[in-house]
Protein backbone atom coordinates (compact mmCIF):
# COMPACT_ATOMS: atom_id res chain seq x y z
CA UNK A 1 0.00 0.00 0.00
CA UNK A 2 2.98 2.60 0.82
CA UNK A 3 4.15 1.95 -3.00
CA UNK A 4 0.92 3.38 -4.34
CA UNK A 5 1.21 5.89 -1.87
CA UNK A 6 4.02 7.01 -2.82
CA UNK A 7 3.63 6.32 -6.50
CA UNK A 8 0.14 7.54 -6.59
CA UNK A 9 -0.08 9.14 -9.65
CA UNK A 10 1.85 6.98 -11.28
CA UNK A 11 -0.59 4.00 -9.84
CA UNK A 12 -3.66 5.87 -11.13
CA UNK A 13 -2.51 6.35 -14.82
CA UNK A 14 -2.01 2.63 -14.63
CA UNK A 15 -5.16 1.77 -12.90
CA UNK A 16 -6.91 3.71 -15.89
CA UNK A 17 -4.96 1.79 -18.75
CA UNK A 18 -6.27 -1.41 -17.03
CA UNK A 19 -9.63 -0.16 -16.87
CA UNK A 20 -9.53 0.78 -20.12
CA UNK A 21 -8.16 -2.20 -21.61
CA UNK A 22 -10.57 -4.49 -19.70
CA UNK A 23 -13.99 -2.28 -21.00
CA UNK A 24 -12.59 -2.70 -24.36
CA UNK A 25 -10.76 -6.44 -24.53
CA UNK A 26 -12.59 -7.68 -22.54
CA UNK A 27 -16.70 -6.45 -22.19
CA UNK A 28 -16.34 -4.88 -25.77
CA UNK A 29 -17.58 -1.27 -24.84
CA UNK A 30 -20.66 -3.42 -23.46
CA UNK A 31 -21.49 -1.21 -20.03
CA UNK A 32 -18.98 1.99 -20.41
CA UNK A 33 -18.93 2.30 -16.60
CA UNK A 34 -15.50 1.07 -17.03
CA UNK A 35 -14.80 3.30 -19.84
CA UNK A 36 -15.57 6.58 -17.83
CA UNK A 37 -14.02 5.27 -14.36
CA UNK A 38 -10.80 4.55 -16.13
CA UNK A 39 -10.77 7.73 -18.25
CA UNK A 40 -11.37 9.54 -14.91
CA UNK A 41 -8.84 7.57 -13.17
CA UNK A 42 -5.86 8.60 -15.56
CA UNK A 43 -7.16 12.31 -16.22
CA UNK A 44 -7.02 12.65 -12.14
CA UNK A 45 -3.24 10.33 -12.43
CA UNK A 46 -2.06 12.50 -15.28
CA UNK A 47 -3.17 15.65 -13.34
CA UNK A 48 -1.32 14.38 -10.15
CA UNK A 49 1.52 13.75 -11.89
CA UNK A 50 2.03 17.60 -13.69
CA UNK A 51 1.23 18.96 -10.66
CA UNK A 52 -2.12 20.10 -10.99
CA UNK A 53 -3.25 18.08 -7.82
CA UNK A 54 -2.34 17.07 -4.59
CA UNK A 55 -1.23 13.35 -4.76
CA UNK A 56 -3.54 12.43 -1.35
CA UNK A 57 -6.11 9.90 -1.16
CA UNK A 58 -8.95 12.62 -0.52
CA UNK A 59 -8.33 14.46 -4.10
CA UNK A 60 -7.44 11.43 -6.08
CA UNK A 61 -11.40 9.99 -4.98
CA UNK A 62 -12.89 13.21 -5.79
CA UNK A 63 -11.19 13.55 -8.61
CA UNK A 64 -12.21 10.60 -9.93
CA UNK A 65 -15.46 10.41 -9.08
CA UNK A 66 -15.92 14.38 -10.94
CA UNK A 67 -14.29 12.95 -13.34
CA UNK A 68 -15.92 10.32 -14.03
CA UNK A 69 -19.00 11.72 -13.97
CA UNK A 70 -18.35 14.62 -15.79
CA UNK A 71 -17.19 12.44 -18.86
CA UNK A 72 -20.08 10.08 -18.54
CA UNK A 73 -22.50 13.10 -18.78
CA UNK A 74 -20.71 14.48 -21.48
CA UNK A 75 -19.99 11.53 -23.73
CA UNK A 76 -22.99 9.15 -22.97
CA UNK A 77 -25.43 10.04 -25.83
CA UNK A 78 -22.53 9.88 -28.06
CA UNK A 79 -21.12 6.27 -26.93
CA UNK A 80 -24.66 5.16 -26.74
CA UNK A 81 -25.15 5.90 -30.74
CA UNK A 82 -21.66 4.56 -31.36
CA UNK A 83 -23.39 0.95 -29.66
CA UNK A 84 -26.82 1.04 -31.19
CA UNK A 85 -25.23 0.97 -35.07
CA UNK A 86 -25.72 -2.63 -36.47
CA UNK A 87 -24.31 -3.22 -39.80
CA UNK A 88 -26.63 -6.57 -40.65
CA UNK A 89 -23.93 -8.85 -42.46
CA UNK A 90 -25.62 -10.95 -44.93
CA UNK A 91 -24.65 -14.20 -44.58
CA UNK A 92 -22.70 -16.41 -47.56
CA UNK A 93 -23.10 -20.13 -46.93
CA UNK A 94 -21.91 -23.56 -48.86
CA UNK A 95 -25.90 -24.06 -49.89
CA UNK A 96 -26.18 -20.72 -51.73
CA UNK A 97 -26.48 -21.89 -55.56
CA UNK A 98 -28.03 -25.58 -54.52
CA UNK A 99 -30.13 -26.88 -57.05
CA UNK A 100 -32.72 -29.50 -56.43
CA UNK A 101 -36.23 -30.63 -57.04
CA UNK A 102 -39.31 -29.52 -55.06
CA UNK A 103 -40.83 -32.26 -53.15
CA UNK A 104 -44.07 -30.66 -52.93
CA UNK A 105 -45.82 -27.53 -54.00
CA UNK A 106 -44.21 -24.05 -53.53
CA UNK A 107 -46.27 -20.90 -52.73
CA UNK A 108 -46.31 -18.18 -50.18
CA UNK A 109 -48.92 -19.73 -48.28
CA UNK A 110 -47.75 -23.07 -48.84
CA UNK A 111 -43.83 -24.07 -47.82
CA UNK A 112 -42.28 -27.22 -48.91
CA UNK A 113 -39.23 -29.79 -46.97
CA UNK A 114 -36.07 -30.93 -48.79
CA UNK A 115 -33.83 -33.47 -47.07
CA UNK A 116 -30.46 -32.21 -46.93
CA UNK A 117 -27.20 -33.83 -45.45
CA UNK A 118 -29.54 -35.38 -42.95
CA UNK A 119 -31.61 -32.68 -42.14
CA UNK A 120 -34.89 -31.57 -43.26
CA UNK A 121 -35.06 -27.95 -44.37
CA UNK A 122 -38.29 -26.31 -44.81
CA UNK A 123 -37.84 -24.69 -48.68
CA UNK A 124 -39.31 -20.82 -48.83
CA UNK A 125 -39.99 -18.88 -51.83
CA UNK A 126 -36.77 -16.72 -52.30
CA UNK A 127 -38.48 -13.77 -54.38
CA UNK A 128 -42.47 -13.16 -55.27
CA UNK A 129 -44.08 -16.40 -56.46
CA UNK A 130 -46.39 -14.89 -59.44
CA UNK A 131 -47.95 -18.66 -59.40
CA UNK A 132 -47.24 -21.21 -56.82
CA UNK A 133 -44.45 -23.78 -57.95
CA UNK A 134 -45.27 -27.07 -58.70
CA UNK A 135 -43.69 -30.56 -57.17
CA UNK A 136 -40.89 -31.64 -59.39
CA UNK A 137 -39.94 -27.62 -60.23
CA UNK A 138 -36.13 -27.71 -60.06
CA UNK A 139 -35.16 -24.71 -58.01
CA UNK A 140 -31.84 -23.11 -56.52
CA UNK A 141 -30.75 -21.67 -53.33
CA UNK A 142 -30.28 -18.32 -52.87
CA UNK A 143 -30.22 -17.74 -49.44
CA UNK A 144 -29.98 -19.70 -46.12
CA UNK A 145 -31.38 -19.32 -42.43
CA UNK A 146 -31.53 -21.60 -39.58
CA UNK A 147 -33.72 -24.34 -40.67
CA UNK A 148 -34.68 -22.89 -43.56
CA UNK A 149 -33.70 -22.56 -47.58
CA UNK A 150 -35.10 -19.63 -49.70
CA UNK A 151 -35.02 -20.78 -53.33
CA UNK A 152 -36.34 -19.43 -56.73
CA UNK A 153 -37.10 -21.68 -59.75
CA UNK A 154 -33.99 -22.49 -61.72
CA UNK A 155 -34.92 -20.78 -65.19
CA UNK A 156 -35.62 -17.10 -63.10
CA UNK A 157 -32.50 -17.29 -61.51
CA UNK A 158 -30.52 -16.72 -64.57
CA UNK A 159 -33.10 -13.85 -65.92
CA UNK A 160 -31.75 -11.33 -63.88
Amino acid sequence: MDLFTTNMPEALIALGILAIAIEAGILGFATLFLLFVGLGTLFTGIAMRIGLLDASWTTALVSVGLSSVILAIVAWQPMRRLQEKVHPQRQTSDFVGLSFNLTSELSADQLSSYRYSGILWTVKPGAKLPQPLPKGTKVVVTAVEVGGLYVVAENSSTDG
